[in-house]
């Protein structure tokens, strides 16, 4: 789906919602794990708030059907798996936060502070335990407003991760490994944490894998960081299949 568009699961059907154009829904029915029926319908009120919740098929439900029980909320689960060799258990569906860096350029739309931060509280209290964010998603205001709703609950509860990204200079494209170093230095100040869980090289494609592995590079910068305990796991993000499979 392009930007601007969410993704969910609403009464056992999948839904894409174009925020851009809220006046029409792309209902896509599910049997038998198959995709047998595509409508497009009106839809002449924007959906409200919803939690997205389920088991292994994921039934999304919004917060008005459910009323006013905060226990139908909290009752539901999702499915849980290891993330990639590291020892961090995710649910299998992870909430990503680029659009609440407030990036019109990249989504056709904004994100207000309010609706931004009202969005991380309901997802800190849903069933998802895995949220993904980079520093350049909003040059840093998607950490920033990560790190605010943190602050209200009194930071990362056990069992949830939360999951960032070291990112090149966005001006002068700068990918060395000072630039990384300061990149999670500014995480870690934006987001009030003392610790990132899990931090990705993000968007390798901007410099060449060389450069990436030389000594004082992007890697050996973080993987100091990591065993000086300031990085728990370290990734890889974005860019070609075969340049992600050689590192």
């Amino acid at each position: 789906a392009g930007g601007g568009t969410a993704s969910f699961f609403y009464h056992g059907e999948l839904v894409f919602w174009d925020v851009r154009h809220p006046e029409q829904t792309i209902i896509v029915s599910l049997e038998d794990e198959r995709y047998r029926k595509l409508i497009i319908e009106p839809q002449p009120r924007r959906p409200r708030c919803f939690v997205v919740a389920g088991t292994a098929d994921f039934i999304g439900r919004r917060r008005g059907d459910l009323g006013d029980d905060e226990d139908a909320m909290s009752s539901v689960s999702l499915d849980r798996r290891r993330l990639g060799r590291t020892a961090l258990e995710v649910t299998s569906l992870c909430l990503g936060t680029a659009p609440l860096g407030d990036m019109p350029e990249a989504f056709g739309f904004s994100v207000p502070e309010d609706r931004a931060l009202a969005t991380l509280r309901a997802a800190f209290s849903s069933p998802i335990t895995f949220i993904d964010t980079s520093a350049n998603y909003g040059n840093g205001t998607a950490e920033r407003r990560i790190g605010v709703v943190l602050g209200e609950v009194g930071g990362l509860a056990p069992g949830r991760v939360l999951a960032t990204k070291a990112d090149r200079d966005m001006t002068t494209g700068d990918f060395s490994g000072d630039q990384m170093k300061r990149s999670v230095e500014e995480s870690l100040q934006r987001l009030g944490l003392d610790q990132l869980q899990f931090v990705y090289i993000h968007d390798p494609e901007h410099t060449t894998f060389e450069h990436v592995m030389a000594r004082g590079g992007a890697l050996d910068v973080l993987q100091r960081l990591q065993r000086q305990g300031v990085i728990g796991d370290l990734g890889i993000s974005g860019g070609p299949i075969d340049m992600l499979i050689r590192y």
